[in-house]
């Protein structure tokens, strides 16, 4: 986790901002924190940063014992509350199944080609509208992509934007986007969250978040 993610940050119960009490730096790294604590200014929340990616699940302090136990010292000395235990149980029971699966699902799928992620993100979702024009495909996802579809493709759009993938999985269109966007975000429910990490490592300007499109006050 890289801290200028905190400006996009918020409690998922009250909406406030978090801070961020870093207790680990990746190693190699000292800018991005590989384990460390998110206390929301308002409710004073927590939720664990681990294997750097911050995890704003009501569950997920809870679920975290090793974490919990490594850093137990520092938790002591920090002022904050975890989410209750009914809060935790209602959450499980919502999307247990569905972080499970998809966490598997994606954490085992096959490898696409960059081109082909390539060629179906810009397909998918318009972000090169005149790509239609450009390139005749019936299924885009049986098209095998040529190195002249490739060409044809114009990710300029994108530049200095700032890019949210909802439900990134993987992280596969992550890789895609990060090419041209100013900063990308990838939030999912899962844990295929830590494939997207090992897909996006050298991408400084990807940032993931463990969270739930569906929460709201």
């Amino acid at each position: 986790m890289r801290p200028e993610i905190l400006d996009f940050l918020i409690c998922p119960a009250c909406q406030e901002p978090v801070d961020l009490h870093p207790f680990r730096d990746s190693p190699g790294d000292g800018e991005e924190v590989e384990e460390g604590l998110l206390i929301c200014r308002g409710c004073a929340l927590a939720y664990p940063v681990t294997g750097g990616i911050p995890r704003l699940l009501p569950n997920a302090l809870g679920s975290c014992r090793r974490f919990r136990r490594e850093f137990s010292k520092r938790l002591l000395r920090l002022d904050f509350r975890p989410p209750s235990d009914g809060d935790a149980r209602r959450f499980e029971d919502l999307h247990r199944l569905t972080a499970r699966a998809f966490g598997y699902e994606w954490n085992t799928y096959r490898v696409t080609s960059r081109e082909e992620d390539l060629l179906t993100l810009f397909w998918l979702t318009g972000a090169d509208a005149q790509l239609y024009d450009k390139l005749s495909v019936n299924d885009i996802f049986t098209f095998y992509p040529t190195d002249d579809a490739v060409q044809k493709v114009d990710g300029s759009q994108l530049e200095g934007c700032t890019v949210l993938d909802i439900g990134c999985g993987m992280g596969k269109y992550l890789a895609v986007v990060s090419q041209y966007a100013k900063m990308v975000v990838g939030l999912d429910l899962s844990d295929a969250l830590v494939r997207a990490r090992s897909v996006a490592k050298d991408r400084r300007n990807v940032h993931l978040v463990q969270g739930n499109i569906l929460t709201r006050r």
